[in-house]
């Protein structure tokens, strides 16, 4: 993980640094630090956190018939290794947002070279076991074999 991928995380923290307090009873001066976030963030698995996540999203969120749900891919900035070619490998997150609710209810990761946001999002969509909800996609996934 390159430093680049969190630079937000302790931003976040520190602009929240009340809130934190009072949600997670932190002492005053037990918000941590750019450090210690870098180091827990970098310790996270990601496979093994979507599995959790997943789990609790199957477990607290039902999605009613007719919901909408969104889809996107995004790209982490700080994932390529080789600036200067043009064959670039990095890797991405795709989501899947009820928008009714406000909340991402599946997630998965991929490397360009190696999969395609499109394959994500339809194993994401059987995964989730997600019926009568209708899914809005962006222009990528409007091809011809896919609207079967």
């Amino acid at each position: 993980m390159d430093i680049w991928d969190i630079v937000g995380v302790p931003d976040f923290v520190k602009r929240h640094r009340r809130v934190l307090i009072e949600k997670f009873s932190i002492q005053k001066h037990g918000v941590p630090s750019y450090s210690t976030i870098r180091r827990v963030v970098m310790g996270v698995e990601f496979d093994k956190l979507a599995e959790k996540f997943h789990k609790w999203a199957k477990d607290y969120v039902n999605l009613e018939s007719a919901e909408w749900c969104a889809t996107d891919g995004k790209s982490i900035k700080g994932t390529v290794q080789n600036y200067n070619s043009s064959h670039q490998n990095f890797v991405s997150i795709v989501s899947v947002f009820a928008g009714k609710r406000g909340l991402v209810v599946g997630m998965g990761k991929f490397e360009n070279q190696q999969k395609s946001e499109i394959l994500v999002v339809q194993e994401l969509i059987a995964a989730l076991g997600l019926e009568g909800v209708v899914f809005s996609f962006d222009s990528l996934h409007c091809q011809k074999k896919l609207a079967k």
